[in-house]
């Protein structure tokens, strides 16, 4: 992949897309958290002291590594997402910074984890596995998350018709190349979730966990917002004339099926890949 391509999630992320980032998208939760560092307590002889989160986004997954260790570092090659990541509560040992995952700013054998969630997609992966074990100690650990980006819809009579009207988006987006490269590509290679590919060496040990997912009560406000929290959907907006108008028809249609004052139960399957560096 030539350099001009690499970490493209920094183009893609405009401010308004990732304020919408900031305030809809799923938020981990301390079990797929707690499963991770179950990992890493299992594969390193002593204490962690440094995670680095990469392409951290608006910082979800990131303060959530902060309890578990001395020093947590968030990058994302777009300076939108770090602006908006700062603007949030950020502990005190999380420092947010610009940075590429083919060309991670961290010194040789000072990580004891490195995490991507729901971005690695947007990788070089073979630059990437290369940085991963170049900035891991001994025994450290590389853990990549993903969830379902159209959840289930539960505690509504309307739920499948609600579910179809996000299918049937999501394939109007794919069908005019909005979930750009390498990010597609990537993703269906790599980290579908039928799709079980262990990381190449220097990492063993891989295994990967299928059981965990996040679950929320929202509203109909709060789906169309993460729905314009999707890179594709800021393309969109970016690229096609009709943009509006396709937009103002999901509303909508949505909003007939779900009054804005009713919150329905969403759950998106969270599958996590994990190996330590030999």
């Amino acid at each position: 992949m030539a350099d001009s391509n690499k970490s493209t999630a920094g183009i893609h992320y405009d401010q308004s897309t990732s304020e919408a980032y900031s305030l809809y998208r799923p938020l981990w939760t301390d079990t797929i958290v707690g499963r991770v560092m179950d990992y890493v307590g299992e594969k390193l002889p002593g204490p962690p002291t440094q995670a680095i989160d990469v392409g951290c986004g608006t910082g979800q997954f990131t303060t959530m590594l902060a309890p578990y260790f001395q020093r947590v570092i968030g990058l994302d090659p777009s300076p939108y997402q770090v602006e908006n990541a700062n603007k949030g509560c950020v502990p005190p040992n999380v420092t947010y910074q610009v940075g590429n995952a083919e060309k991670l700013p961290v010194p040789n054998d000072s990580a004891d984890l490195v995490t991507a969630a729901t971005a690695a997609h947007w990788f070089d992966m073979n630059d990437f596995y290369k940085e991963s074990a170049r900035i891991l100690r001994p025994n450290g650990c590389l853990a990549v998350l993903y969830y379902d980006v159209i959840p289930d819809i539960h505690g509504s009579s309307n739920g499948d018709a609600i579910k179809r009207l996000l299918d049937e988006y999501f394939i109007l987006l794919q069908d005019r190349n909005m979930w750009v490269e390498p990010a597609e590509t990537n993703y269906v290679t790599h980290f579908a979730r039928d799709v079980d590919a262990p990381f190449p060496k220097p990492f063993v040990d891989y295994t990967r966990e299928d059981s965990l997912d996040i679950k929320k009560d929202i509203s109909v406000s709060e789906i169309l917002g993460y729905v314009k929290s999707w890179s594709s959907t800021g393309n969109l907006m970016k690229t096609c004339s009709d943009a509006g108008s396709i937009l103002e028809r999901l509303e909508s249609s949505l909003r007939a099926l779900w009054p804005d004052s009713h919150l329905i139960t969403v759950t998106h399957p969270v599958w996590v890949r994990m190996a330590r560096k030999s």
